[in-house]
């Protein structure tokens, strides 16, 4: 018995009065992401400033959100032995462990699930008014048809994929917002009806050809077809521009003709020997020449007549045949008759038109420069001059004399 009071005397002299009781709950709830002293036990027999002081120490991290995990007296002990805590002014209480628990993060609110309708259903519904705007003949070729958003979300449920379609309604030419009237059968056989609002616009169509065809074909309108395109100026839109040309390159059937692709069919060829026509006036003369270059309609080309050396240029009129004209000739020449009281200066051009008409004339070419000006001067007349009884009368080196 003596040694039991002994004993407890010591045990009360080792626990001093001033000690921290710290009393472990049983269980916890937090809504951060560590775990304190204070939100797993009560603190109690200390003044306020360090009771608040043990209330923050980090105990351990705290659980996932909605998860739960166990803190025992000994981890406890632990955590505060690694943070410096002097254990020996802390008397411990209470449960032996403390289940933790976080709160669950609050859900974001769902946005709603949008009503519209099947993507299927509605590549039906364009289908159908596509088909029905077709049969009408108010628009020429296939067009493209855009649901609006109300009209997508209007659609009945009962509405499937395998539901037999009929439309009606539009206005005007058929382009443009329009609305219409789809009618479908259900399941048990009552007929129902639903409107349709949407925009119809003509898809752009370009020209291409069925087969196809190596550098230098010519484009016949049978070789010609349609096809859809993302643009218009992707390529021809009128068969007029294409019909008769000659391909530049090798072109691929099915695939938009390009500009680049083809080029007007020359109606004048390298040596091909061309009939020239030169114009001044209500005088024509026509020479035969050989070009020296090949041209379309319209081109201007540079040719050498048969028989000389000399170069001229003309422009393209037709299927071999050229024209040299005071319009079309890139430098004004002179009218080849001459009228009174006019002469060719002794500079002279070479260019077509001359040549042509002095070789009509003279059978030869002229030999002048090419670079020189052409220039018409006027020379006054001259009158036979007029003795005046003033006037001596001029006497000639041996010849007889005439008085007068």
């Amino acid at each position: 018995m003596r040694t039991l009071l002994s004993i407890l005397c010591l045990w009360c002299l080792a626990v001093p009065a001033w000690a921290t009781t710290v009393r472990l709950k049983p269980t916890a709830t937090i809504d951060g992401s560590l775990v304190t002293l204070g939100d797993i036990a009560e603190l109690s027999e200390a003044d306020e400033a360090t009771l608040q002081r043990f209330r923050g120490v980090t105990v351990s991290p705290a659980p996932a959100a909605g998860r739960e995990m166990r803190i025992t007296i000994d981890t406890l002990r632990r955590e505060l032995a690694l943070r410096g805590i002097d254990q020996t002014r802390l008397q411990f209480a209470g449960s032996t462990e403390t289940l933790v628990t976080r709160e669950a993060e609050p859900q974001p609110v769902a946005a709603p699930v949008s009503t519209r309708v099947n993507p299927r259903v509605l590549s039906n519904i364009s289908a159908a008014i596509s088909s029905y705007i077709a049969r009408t003949g108010q628009v020429a070729g296939p067009v493209q048809v855009a649901i609006h958003e109300a009209s997508q979300t209007n659609c009945p449920a009962e509405l499937t994929t395998h539901s037999p379609l009929t439309v009606a309604g539009g206005q005007g030419s058929m382009t443009g917002m329009q609305q219409f009237t789809i009618s479908f059968t259900q399941t048990d056989g009552t007929v129902s009806q639903f409107p349709v609002s949407c925009t119809v616009s003509q898809k752009p169509q370009v020209l291409a050809l069925k087969h196809g065809l190596p550098r230098g074909q010519v484009i016949r309108d049978v070789d010609l077809m349609w096809i859809e395109a993302d643009s218009a100026t992707a390529g021809f839109a009128d068969p007029a521009e294409v019909v008769g040309t000659e391909t530049t390159r090798t072109v691929r059937a099915m695939t938009p003709i390009k500009p680049e692709d083809v080029r007007l069919l020359p109606l004048v060829r390298r040596n091909d020997i061309v009939s020239v026509t030169a114009t001044v006036g209500s005088i024509s003369v026509k020479r035969y020449c050989k070009a020296l270059e090949e041209g379309t309609m319209g081109q201007f080309i540079s040719l050498s007549p048969v028989d000389s050396t000399e170069r001229i240029t003309a422009r393209v009129s037709g299927y071999r045949e050229a024209m040299i004209s005071m319009e079309t000739s890139p430098q004004a020449v002179a009218p080849a008759v001459q009228q009174t009281g006019m002469q060719r200066s002794p500079a002279t051009p070479s260019s077509g038109l001359q040549l042509i008409l002095h070789e009509e004339r003279t059978g030869a070419p002229p030999r002048v420069a090419p670079s020189t000006r052409v220039e018409m001067k006027r020379q006054p007349q001259r009158h036979p001059p007029v003795a005046t009884p003033s006037t001596s009368p001029h006497v000639l080196a041996n010849q007889p004399a005439v008085l007068p």
